[in-house]
């Protein structure tokens, strides 16, 4: 319970997305963990960003994360790049 309320409030108050320049992001999960993601911000009306899916890298371990793995963080990003108000492109 407590973990669940611990998520909740860390979903709202905690800066999850990082901008490294123009290409790439850090995302901070509620898994814990910080992982960097291929992007491109764009400057064309049709999308703000292209994120490649299948880049995702975990920033504190070199272990590779399996398709599934990815998707789940995928959509989690997804969800805070919309709240942001970005349009989102994904490769």
């Amino acid at each position: 319970m407590l973990k669940a309320i611990l998520n909740f409030f860390k979903k709202i108050f905690i800066k999850r997305v990082t901008f490294i320049g123009r290409g790439g992001l850090n995302f901070s999960s509620t898994d814990g963990n910080t992982y960097f993601i291929d992007s491109e911000l764009l400057s064309i009306k049709e999308f703000d960003i292209i994120v490649f899916s299948d880049s995702v890298e975990k920033l504190s371990s070199n272990s590779v994360l399996n398709g599934i793995q990815k998707q789940e963080i995928i959509a989690e990003l997804e969800e805070e790049l919309k709240r942001m108000g970005l349009k989102i492109k994904f490769e």
